[in-house]
C-alpha cells in the first residue's frame, strides 16, 4: 500500500512540475443537441430542426425524438449538414411511453465529425382537430461515442410545437334596423350558425349581406330583405279587369283612369288603396245615369216630367187633349232615353161636318176645319114657308154641327154624342116627347144622361149625351201582404201611394205594377232590395285593412292580418257575422310566449320557463355536475327567445392527471383535465441530493387517466469523479488527467472532482481524493 501511494505521489510530483497553463481551467461546455420550437395551426405542416453545438468530436451518434401522435404526424425527415447523408438512416417506431418516435442513426466509421450545425430535420403535420396544446418534441441521445469508441456525454434541449387554434371571432347577426339578432363566438375558419330567419313586416327575408361559411375575422352580418309586393286588381262594371298594379307593401296603388261606360257615371272606387297591405281587388262604382224627360203640350205647357234611367223607356202621360185637334203622337222617340229631353205632343187639326136638314131630311153638308169660318148653305126652295136655318156657329166648333130648317110645324130633335156625332134625328110634334137613342160606350166613362129635357118638345133642339169618368180602387200591400191603404183613382190618372212603413234590412224600390195610368181596380205590392251595410276592418293601430259592402244580415269576410313581431293574432273585437249596421271591427293581438326547456346530460329536465318574445331565459341557478365530466355551458343562445327552445347542458369528458414524486413516493397533485387538453405541470418538490430533471410523460394532449412521474438525477458525490459510486485512486487519476488537459469533465464530474470547493479542479483535488482513499481523511 505504501508502495502504491509512493508511486502515485511521484506521479503527482511530475504533474506539479508541468506548466500550469490549462490546469486550472474551468470545465469545458458539453456538446448539446437542441430541438427548435415553433407554433402551428391545425392542419398546418411545420419543421423541427435538431442542431448540434459544442461538438468535441463524434464517431457514432443515435438520437431519438418522441412526439405526440394524437396531434402530430411525421410527413418527412431530412439529413442535415453535420453528418454525410450516406451515413444517416431514420427509423420510425410505434411506441415509447405511449408516444411514437423516430430514431436517427449516424455512423461515420473511421471519420471523426467535429463540425456543428443541423443534424437533421423532421416535418410534422398538425391534426385538423387539434385544440390548444403544447406538443413537446422530446430529445434523447441513445448512443454517443468518439472515434476511439469512448462514450460521450451530450446535453439535450427539448423542442416544442405550440398548437394554437386560430383565434375565435365574434360574429354578430343584425336586423335591418341594427337590432342584434344573435352574437356568436366562431372558431377561425369555421362557419357561423345563422339565427332563425327574422321577420320584417312588409318585407321578405332574402338572406344575409355577407358569407359566413369561413369566418376569419370579427364580422357584422346584416339581414337583407326584399319589400313585399302586392297585386291590386282594378275592375270596372261587370267585373271587367281594367288593370293589375304591383304595389310595394304599405305604398299606395296608382289607380287607372276608370273607363267611360255609356249610360253610367263613375262615382268612386269601392276600397281604399292608399296603403296596400295585401293582394286586393278594387271595383269601380258607377251610378246609372238618369235623365229628365219633359212632356209638353202643343202650347209648351208642361204635361209631366219623368225621371228615366239610361237606356230605359219613359212612360208617356195621358195627353190632356186639344179642342179641335187629334193627338197623333210625340215629336221624339223616348223608348231608349240617353239624354235629357223635351218631348212635345203632336196634333192634326180636325175636320168637322155641318149637316143641313130640312124637315128631317139631309139637305146638304159642308166640311170645315176646326175654327174655320162657316158660310151657311143656301136655303132650299119648296112648298110652304121655309123656317130658315137653325143657329149656325160663325166658326167651326170641335164637333159636327147639324143645322135644321123646316117647311112644316114639326120640331126637329137631334140626339148627338159627346163629340157631336149624330145618334138620332127625330121630327117631333110640338109638345110631344122625343125618344132617346142607344149611346155608344165610351172608354173610361160612364153614361150619365142627356143635357136637355126632351119630354115635351116645343122647339127644334139638339140633345147631347153626358158622361163622367170611371173611378177605380187601387189597394196597396206591403211585402208581407200587410194592407197599407187604398186610393180611389179616375180612369187614366195616377194612383196616390201611401207612406212606406219601411222594412228592416231592405230598401224600398217601387211597386210591382204601374200606378201611373189606372184603368181598372187593382192590387199592388211593395218591392224591396236588400240594404247594404259597410264593414270597416282596421288593425290594432288604427290602420285601415279593408272596407266591405255587405248585404244586411250577411257575413263579412275578415281580411288577412300580419301580427307585429312578438305577437300573435287573437281575433276581432266585434263579430263580423249577421251584419245589420255599419260597423268598424278592430284586430286584437296578444304577446307570443315560448317554452324554454333546460336539459341535463341524458335528457333530464332541469328547468322549464315561459318566456315572452325577444326576452331572455334564465339559466338554472344550480349548474349540473357529473363525475368525470366538466360543465362547458349551454348549447344554444337563450338571450333573445323567438320560438320554443330546448337548451342542453354541454359537458366535456375529463381525465385525471396524477403527478407523482418518485423520490418521496407520494402524489404531488391531481388535476381534472378536459379531453384533448393539456395539464399544467406543478412545481416539483426539492430533495437533498437530487436534481429534478423533468417528467416521464408528455401531458399536452390528455386522452386517458395518466400518472406523470417526476424524474430526479442524484447530485454528484464529492470525490467520485468517474461517477462509479466509489471514491478511490481511479478518481484521482481522472482528476490528474483533467488537470493535464488529457480529458474533459461533464458538469456532474466537475462538481464531484472539486473536492476543496474552490470552483477549480486541479492536483490539489487529486491529493485530497488520494488522502480519502488512503484513509487519511474522512470527508471533504
Amino acid at each position: 500500500m505504501k508502495k502504491l501511494f509512493a508511486i502515485l505521489l511521484s506521479a503527482l510530483m511530475l504533474v506539479y512540475m508541468m506548466p500550469l497553463t490549462g490546469l486550472q481551467a474551468k470545465a469545458a461546455e458539453k456538446p448539446t443537441i437542441s430541438a427548435t420550437e415553433t407554433t402551428a395551426l391545425p392542419g398546418e405542416k411545420v419543421t423541427i430542426d435538431l442542431n448540434l453545438a459544442n461538438n468535441t468530436g463524434i464517431g457514432t451518434l443515435a438520437v431519438r425524438i418522441a412526439y405526440d401522435s394524437a396531434n402530430l404526424k411525421i410527413t418527412d425527415t431530412k439529413n442535415g449538414s453535420v453528418f454525410p447523408e450516406s451515413t444517416t438512416t431514420f427509423q420510425e417506431s410505434v411506441t415509447l411511453d405511449a408516444n411514437p418516435y423516430v430514431c436517427a442513426w449516424m455512423n461515420t466509421g473511421n471519420s471523426n465529425i467535429t463540425t456543428n450545425g443541423k443534424l437533421f430535420s423532421v416535418t410534422f403535420e398538425v391534426s385538423e382537430g387539434a385544440t390548444f396544446c403544447s406538443c413537446t418534441i422530446g430529445i434523447t441521445v441513445r448512443e454517443a461515442y468518439d472515434i476511439s469508441g469512448n462514450p460521450i456525454l451530450i446535453d439535450t434541449v427539448n423542442g416544442a410545437i405550440y398548437v394554437t387554434p386560430t383565434t375565435d371571432h365574434t360574429v354578430v347577426f343584425k336586423d335591418w334596423d341594427g337590432k342584434v339578432l344573435s352574437t356568436q363566438t366562431v372558431a377561425h375558419g369555421k362557419a357561423a350558425q345563422a339565427p332563425q330567419n327574422p321577420y320584417r313586416e312588409g318585407y321578405t327575408f332574402t338572406g344575409w349581406d355577407r358569407d359566413f361559411s369561413n369566418v376569419t375575422e370579427d364580422m357584422e352580418i346584416k339581414a337583407l330583405y326584399d319589400v313585399l309586393k302586392h297585386t291590386v286588381t282594378f275592375k270596372g262594371l261587370n267585373d271587367v279587369v281594367i288593370s293589375k298594379v304591383e304595389v310595394e307593401h304599405g305604398k299606395a296603388a296608382n289607380a287607372p283612369q276608370p273607363p267611360t261606360v255609356e249610360g253610367y257615371e263613375f262615382i268612386c272606387w269601392d276600397r281604399d288603396f292608399s296603403c296596400v297591405m295585401q293582394d286586393m281587388t278594387v271595383k269601380a262604382q258607377y251610378d246609372r245615369l238618369q235623365f229628365a224627360v219633359l212632356f209638353i203640350d202643343y202650347d209648351n205647357m208642361p204635361i209631366m216630367r219623368v225621371i228615366v234611367e239610361y237606356g230605359e223607356a219613359a212612360n208617356a202621360p195621358i195627353v190632356p187633349g186639344r179642342e179641335g185637334y187629334t193627338f197623333t203622337g210625340w215629336d221624339k222617340d223616348f223608348s231608349h232615353v240617353t239624354e235629357n229631353m223635351t218631348v212635345q205632343a203632336q196634333y192634326t187639326i180636325n175636320t168637322y161636318t155641318v149637316s143641313y136638314f130640312v124637315d128631317g131630311e139631309l139637305y146638304t153638308t159642308q166640311s170645315y176645319e176646326y175654327g174655320q169660318d162657316i158660310t151657311p148653305a143656301q136655303a132650299p126652295t119648296g112648298d110652304g114657308t121655309f123656317s130658315g136655318w137653325s143657329e149656325i156657329p160663325e166658326t167651326m166648333p170641335a164637333h159636327n154641327v147639324n143645322v135644321y130648317g123646316t117647311f112644316t110645324e114639326l120640331f126637329t130633335v137631334v140626339f148627338q154624342d159627346w163629340d157631336g156625332t149624330p145618334l138620332s134625328v127625330q121630327q117631333v110634334n110640338p109638345g110631344e116627347a122625343a125618344v132617346a137613342p142607344e149611346v155608344t160606350p165610351r172608354e173610361g166613362y160612364n153614361f150619365t144622361g142627356w143635357d136637355k129635357d126632351f119630354s115635351e118638345v116645343t122647339e127644334n133642339m139638339t140633345v147631347t149625351a153626358q158622361y163622367e169618368l170611371k173611378k177605380f180602387i187601387v189597394r196597396f200591400y206591403d211585402w208581407d201582404d200587410t194592407f197599407l191603404g187604398e186610393s180611389e183613382t179616375e180612369w187614366g190618372m195616377s194612383a196616390s201611394a201611401p207612406a212606406i212603413p219601411g222594412r228592416e234590412g231592405y230598401k224600398f224600390s217601387g211597386w210591382d205594377k204601374d200606378i201611373s195610368c189606372i184603368k181598372e181596380d187593382m192590387s199592388v205590392k211593395a218591392l224591396y232590395v236588400v240594404a247594404k251595410c259597410y264593414v270597416t276592418f282596421i288593425d290594432a293601430d288604427g290602420t285601415l285593412l279593408d272596407t266591405q259592402a255587405v248585404d244586411y244580415g250577411a257575413n263579412a269576410v275578415p281580411p288577412q292580418v300580419i301580427p307585429p313581431v312578438g305577437y300573435e293574432f287573437a281575433g276581432w273585437d266585434k263579430p263580423y257575422t249577421n251584419i245589420t249596421e255599419n260597423v268598424t271591427i278592430q284586430a286584437q293581438y296578444k304577446e307570443q310566449v315560448f317554452t324554454v326547456t333546460f336539459k341535463d346530460m341524458g335528457g333530464a329536465t332541469l328547468s322549464t320557463q315561459q318566456v315572452g318574445y325577444g326576452k331572455a331565459a334564465t339559466a338554472p341557478a344550480s349548474t349540473p355536475s357529473h363525475e368525470g365530466y366538466m360543465f362547458k355551458g349551454w348549447d344554444k343562445d337563450f338571450s333573445y327567445i323567438v320560438s320554443n327552445l330546448t337548451v342542453n347542458a354541454m359537458f366535456a369528458k375529463c381525465w385525471k392527471v396524477t403527478f407523482f414524486d418518485t423520490v418521496a413516493n407520494e402524489v404531488i397533485e391531481v388535476q381534472s383535465v378536459e379531453q384533448n387538453s393539456s395539464a399544467s405541470a406543478p412545481k416539483a418538490p426539492e430533495h437533498e441530493g437530487y436534481t429534478f430533471s423533468g417528467w416521464d410523460k408528455v401531458f399536452a394532449y390528455i386522452t386517458a387517466d395518466i400518472t406523470v412521474n417526476a424524474i430526479y438525477d442524484m447530485n454528484a458525490v464529492i470525490g467520485d469523479a468517474n461517477g462509479d459510486g466509489k471514491i478511490n485512486t481511479s478518481d484521482a487519476v481522472i482528476v490528474l488527467k483533467y488537470a493535464a488537459g488529457m480529458v474533459q469533465l461533464d458538469d456532474t464530474q466537475f462538481i464531484a472532482a472539486n473536492t476543496n470547493k474552490d470552483d477549480k479542479v486541479n492536483t490539489s483535488d487529486a491529493v485530497l481524493i488520494l488522502k480519502y482513499a488512503a484513509g487519511m481523511i474522512t470527508g471533504f
